[in-house]
């Protein structure tokens, strides 16, 4: 970004490796440009923004589809905010519980100068299902079974796509699972039943 007395005359974005701009002005002869000021400095990107508990994320002091780690940065040191740390340019973790946590990069660069960045991540839960115990009934019974978890998506060995399920008539043993999506998570159960 450049700026002359605060008006914007050009912005780009990406990420570039050092080097110099040059200026050449086209309607005034000899101009000079002068107390030119730039700042160094650096982000991170979390891969993904939102896991779900036990999952592995990536975090990355640069966009990875760029130039890689600036030279005028010395050392990164993480803080994942659940009391886990590391010195690694790009780290995974993995959350073992569930929550929102601040993420920090602390980044020395040269001249002795400190940049320290924080992001917020959100660890979500497996949804808790429970089909209840493996089920002996009298043949030709019937059952209903419930995987509620209010605001999630479902999928039936049966194909149904609800939060329970009525079984009419149960001709011979069966196995019954369920998943349960929720906030990209996924939490499962089976049940079997022994018709008599």
């Amino acid at each position: 970004t450049i700026k002359i007395d605060d008006n914007l005359i050009f912005e780009k974005s990406g990420s570039y490796e050092m080097g110099r701009f040059g200026y050449y002005c086209m309607s005034q002869r000899k101009v000079h440009f002068k107390d030119f000021t730039y700042q160094s400095f650096i982000d991170f990107t979390t891969n993904p923004q939102s896991a779900c508990t036990g999952e592995e994320i990536s975090v990355s002091p640069f966009d990875p589809s760029g130039i890689g780690l600036p030279g005028f940065v010395k050392e990164v040191h993480w803080d994942f905010g659940d009391g886990t740390t590391s010195d690694e340019i790009i780290p995974t973790h993995v959350y073992e519980n569930a929550g929102s946590y601040e993420i920090e990069l602390i980044v020395l660069k040269d001249g002795g100068c400190q940049d320290t960045i924080t992001k917020d991540v959100t660890i979500h839960p497996h949804p808790t299902v429970d089909l209840g115990n493996d089920l002996d009934l009298a043949a030709c019974s019937s059952v209903i079974l419930e995987a509620s978890n209010p605001g999630a998506s479902y999928l039936w060995s049966t194909g149904a796509t609800t939060d329970k399920i009525e079984l009419i008539n149960i001709p011979t043993d069966t196995i019954i699972w369920v998943e349960v999506e929720k906030y990209g998570c996924i939490g499962s159960d089976t049940v079997a039943i022994k018709v008599e």
